[in-house]
């Protein structure tokens, strides 16, 4: 896919702050040992402004034309992991268990193919220095941008009432760019490195679930922040959305290590099997 011959990049990104085209300077090299200082220590970077305040706005009329096409998830589930639970557990056992919570999702995904190929989003996300620099932060020796045409690049849309109820990720590493808040709720939550490979934490779990307040950290944000995060091992959600006029929009950029990452079969029929947002308004 060609890159758009208007995108300028420094009109969209700070370069000033985040010199991420300079990939031989001093600043580079700061500013990437300290996002990975960062995922290291709080599983979570965030880069505040790094797409300038004066182009969210036309990055926005790009996109929000096309936001009755996606489609509208609204899940009840059981907090899920990979575990054995033995048959003669106890009634006592399996209530303290996080398996026992019900949660609920709800928010609108549009896909990659429902986004425009000539939009300022998707320039950037097909801009090189933008993939090295991810790649850098990560520490991995290759990286390549999705091949996948539902998800390679998409928005999560909650509106009034939605919740991205409490989950882990399926992959290392999440990049995102939040490009609108809602005016009330909506707020990031998480707990860093909750479990590890080797050790699922449910009683840390539970904990969480129960009382997030107490539990999981708050992190603000705005629009233009840039965030990587290990949502791998680090529970998190994005709070209920209050009262608001305007959705909470978050672009979602997915990167692999290997060249031609695509998501599987029965995950994309799921999301084709959805209605979509213009229906169910």
């Amino acid at each position: 896919m060609n890159m758009p011959s208007s995108f300028n990049p420094s009109d969209i990104i700070d370069l000033d702050t985040y010199p991420i085209d300079q990939p031989t300077s001093s600043e580079y090299e700061a500013l990437m040992l300290r996002c990975r200082n960062d995922l290291a220590d709080r599983a979570l970077c965030s880069l505040s402004g790094f797409i300038r305040p004066q182009a969210i706005d036309p990055i926005m009329e790009e996109l929000t034309p096309h936001y009755g096409k996606a489609c509208v998830r609204k899940d009840t589930y059981n907090f899920a992991h990979e575990h054995e639970w033995p048959d003669d557990a106890s009634a006592e056992l399996a209530a303290k268990h996080p398996d026992s919570v019900e949660l609920v999702s709800s928010y609108a995904q549009l896909r990659n193919y429902q986004i425009s190929t000539d939009c300022l989003l998707r320039a950037l996300y097909l801009w090189e220095p933008l993939t090295s620099f991810v790649r850098d932060v990560f520490d991995v020796p290759e990286l390549y941008r999705s091949q996948c045409p539902h998800l390679a690049l998409s928005l999560k849309i909650e509106g009034e009432g939605d919740i991205d109820n409490w989950h882990y990720d399926a992959n290392d590493g999440v990049v995102s760019i939040l490009l609108s808040n809602a005016d009330e709720g909506g707020d990031f939550e998480y707990v860093p490195y909750l479990r590890s490979e080797t050790d699922e934490r449910y009683d840390r779990v539970l904990d969480v679930l129960s009382d997030p307040d107490s539990h999981a950290i708050r992190r603000p944000a705005a629009p233009g922040d840039f965030t990587l995060f290990n949502g791998l091992l680090s529970l998190h959600r994005v709070s209920p959305i209050g009262r608001t006029e305007t959705p909470r929009t978050i672009a979602l950029l997915c990167w692999d290590q290997k060249p031609n990452q695509v998501y599987r079969q029965s995950y994309i029929d799921f999301l084709d099997s959805l209605p979509s947002l213009e229906t169910v308004r």
